[in-house]
């Protein structure tokens, strides 16, 4: 293959964005916003990044890297460890270090502080000789790598896109090959109120296989499947009668709905659910946005931001291209 067969897309998770190869895997990730991990994977090609919270004392770059050469040397999974260039290095605005290592396979390293999201992040891109353009892929990472200045998280994985709020971190994920689930929150406490937002993001794939009666009328499969799982989240959830919108191309099923329960204290919740089948992906996706809160019942109101989060959180989505158009 060519290098301009290469062909790239666009890749965001917890406020890192970049650029990676079409047919690169995302096979593994951990953490929050503030300190995880993450690798994507290709034939012979390994990319993995980490990112921290700077301390109050950080170590200079150098001492960093002093010290990941030696635990290398240490390690009894690599072999011999060969220094064969250090130097230094700019990445989206930040000075940086690198260190390029040889032992069973090439590895480039890269290291930096992000002060504007007071993360400390490494950059690792390991490669076999059977890698196609590892020079290519590495460089075209780092020259389109962000780690900070976001207005919104973008978030493209698994051939969608969107973007939440920066307020809203990512509390449960569950990426697999049938359903992918990512469940976004925001909490706010006062003395007589406490309130929690959520955004709930799920796709579901074959859909002209696992609902051949429902995956063409959205409203439909919301009434006589979603329905139910969401009450397995939301438990006394009820929808009230939908109306129809479009994303792209597609039709979209949009209902709102409400649950409330407590007697001393009531816990109030206001929902807007939203349905389509995307037949680009022949996937049937679901977006959930809701705002509850829980007061003493003589207080108690739900409030109304939360139909602007979804409204802007719909219109970024990007149901079958990694970036939108």
């Amino acid at each position: 293959m060519g290098e301009a067969r290469c062909r790239f897309k666009q890749f965001g998770w917890q406020g890192l964005c970049f650029e990676i190869p079409e047919d690169w895997r995302f096979t593994v990730e951990g953490g929050n916003i503030r300190s995880g991990y993450l690798r994507l994977e290709a034939e012979g090609l390994c990319l993995e990044l980490r990112w921290e919270r700077i301390r109050r004392r950080p170590k200079p770059l150098s001492t960093i890297a002093d010290e990941l050469v030696k635990q290398l040397e240490k390690s009894k999974k690599v072999k011999k460890v060969i220094v064969r260039k250090r130097g230094k290095t700019r990445i989206f605005r930040h000075d940086a270090l690198f260190v390029h290592l040889k032992s069973d396979v090439a590895a480039w390293v890269f290291l930096w502080y992000c002060n504007e999201s007071n993360r400390f992040v490494t950059c690792q891109f390991s490669s076999k000789a059977v890698a196609r353009h590892p020079n290519l892929i590495r460089k075209q990472v780092l020259k389109s790598l962000r780690c900070h200045g976001f207005s919104r998280n973008i978030w493209s994985v698994i051939g969608f896109y969107f973007e939440t709020p920066t307020s809203f971190e990512l509390k449960e994920r569950k990426l697999a090959v049938g359903r992918t689930s990512l469940l976004f929150s925001r909490e706010e406490r006062s003395t007589f109120a406490e309130q929690r937002s959520e955004i709930l993001f799920e796709c579901f794939s074959l859909a002209n296989v696992r609902f051949e009666k429902l995956y063409e009328s959205p409203g439909k499969w919301m009434e006589e499947y979603y329905l139910k799982e969401l009450r397995k989240r939301y438990r006394k959830l009820k929808l009230r009668a939908s109306r129809s919108t479009r994303i792209r191309t597609h039709k979209v099923a949009v209902k709102k709905g409400s649950a409330g329960s407590g007697i001393i204290w009531r816990k109030t919740a206001s929902f807007i659910v939203a349905s389509w089948y995307c037949p680009d992906m022949n996937r049937m996706y679901a977006v959930t946005v809701s705002d509850q809160i829980k007061r003493p019942i003589i207080r108690c109101s739900v409030g109304e931001d939360f139909v602007d989060i979804f409204k802007d959180f719909f219109s970024s989505v990007n149901c079958h291209q990694a970036s939108p158009a």
